[in-house]
């Protein structure tokens, strides 16, 4: 089976940004071409996001601004986290450099930092558990790309698997949940 993944240019054609040579990429769900950084697969739950609209705040809970509520956790300005809705209802944060060519160490500085947002969010850390947008994650998942110092061939890390069962097992709580 093919991917329909090339280099230079993604699905569907689409002519994807050059990615730095030290950085192999990761593919991010849903979108055409790798980029260079972490992806971030997090899960909101449902029923946190409707109990928060109905009762604790009027304002209702976006992408974006789970999205601005996690550019707030990252301790580095060289940083950046952009985000998507993701599958099953989920939402897919890629944690970059916001330089046009990071050097290797700009690139492994913004991997340390989703692996840091990674355990707030596991470990229920004070930050994330007094935020009412940050709260309603109740799952989350990364992936990171090894960063080489020359060109040799992409090596992935971190994805543990579990986000495969979480898939399978969402359905099933949301039937359970409603």
């Amino acid at each position: 089976l093919s991917s329909g993944i090339n280099a230079e240019y993604g699905s569907d054609g689409v002519k994807c940004q050059e990615l730095p040579p030290n950085c192999p990429g990761v593919k991010v769900p849903g979108m055409c071409c790798p980029v260079c950084g972490a992806v971030l697969s997090l899960l909101p739950s449902q029923v946190l996001v409707s109990i928060n609209e109905m009762y604790l705040t009027r304002d209702k809970i976006t992408v974006s601004s789970l999205c601005r509520r996690l550019n707030k956790l990252l301790s580095l300005s060289e940083c950046v986290v952009l985000c998507t809705p993701g599958l099953y209802g989920g939402v897919t944060g890629i944690v970059h450099s916001t330089l046009a060519k990071p050097t290797w160490v700009q690139i492994e500085a913004c991997n340390n930092e989703a692996v840091r947002i990674e355990t707030m969010v596991r470990r229920r850390h004070v930050r994330i558990e007094t935020d009412l947008i940050l709260s309603t994650v109740i799952g989350v998942e990364i992936e990171t790309v090894n960063v080489t110092l020359g060109s040799s061939s992409p090596s992935r890390i971190g994805l543990s698997g579990v986000f495969g069962v979480q898939i399978f097992i969402l359905p099933l709580l949301l039937f359970l949940l409603c």
